[in-house]
């Protein structure tokens, strides 16, 4: 029995519908593609040094100061006097001498402008210590004796003013004692004597400088 045209063709579309089908459940699925990487922000960099103003001028490192050395103290030195006005002195002025005298074993004179502290004219009235004649020194081979004595009358002596590269004379040099004057004698000096003499016994220790 022949089948009509229009049966094979309906077959013939059903056979290859099956192969489609067939085809298609055996063809494999497609591969998944890995999402691409998207790459990180680079790290903040670090800021950039300031620029000088003037683009011309670039800031220059600063340079670090020397060290100064330590300033070494100056060694001390004697103060120098005046040239002593032996005729002012023995009126009181004593500008020409004014300051601090010192002797070998730590006495002091302090000299202002007007007379020798511990020395001064006789006061009225009940006084101590001793007083000065001042006004009517000996002035004598270069040296100036200005006499003084004690309130109570215990004692009498004498201040001795010897300018720098005078002597002081022998007749002021204790006898048997003192043979030669042993102070410094390219300094004033101001020594303070006792006895009928003037004497000064131990000049190189008796004798006052001019310090400060």
């Amino acid at each position: 029995m022949k089948q009509s045209p229009t049966l094979k063709v309906s077959i013939g579309l059903s056979v290859l519908a099956a192969i489609g089908l067939t085809l298609a459940g055996c063809t494999s699925p497609a591969p998944v593609q890995p999402t691409p990487t998207v790459p990180s922000a680079p790290a903040t960099q670090p800021s950039q040094p300031v620029q000088a103003t003037d683009p011309n001028q670039p800031i220059q490192p600063t340079q670090p100061k020397p060290t100064q050395p330590a300033t070494q103290p100056k060694p001390t030195q004697p103060k120098t006097s005046q040239a002593m006005d032996l005729a002012a002195i023995n009126t009181g002025d004593t500008t020409s001498i004014a300051g601090l005298w010192k002797n070998a074993g730590g006495s002091t004179l302090n000299v202002t402008g007007q007379y020798v502290d511990g020395y001064l004219p006789q006061q009225q009235g009940p006084t101590t210590g001793s007083y000065a004649k001042w006004g009517q020194g000996t002035l004598a081979k270069g040296v100036l004796i200005v006499w003084y004595e004690n309130y109570s009358g215990a004692g009498t002596g004498a201040l001795i003013f010897v300018p720098k590269g005078i002597f002081l004379p022998d007749a002021n040099l204790q006898p048997g004692v003192a043979t030669m004057d042993s102070s410094d004698e390219t300094r004033d000096r101001i020594f303070i004597a006792s006895g009928a003499g003037p004497w000064v016994s131990f000049p190189d220790q008796e004798a006052f400088y001019l310090v400060t």
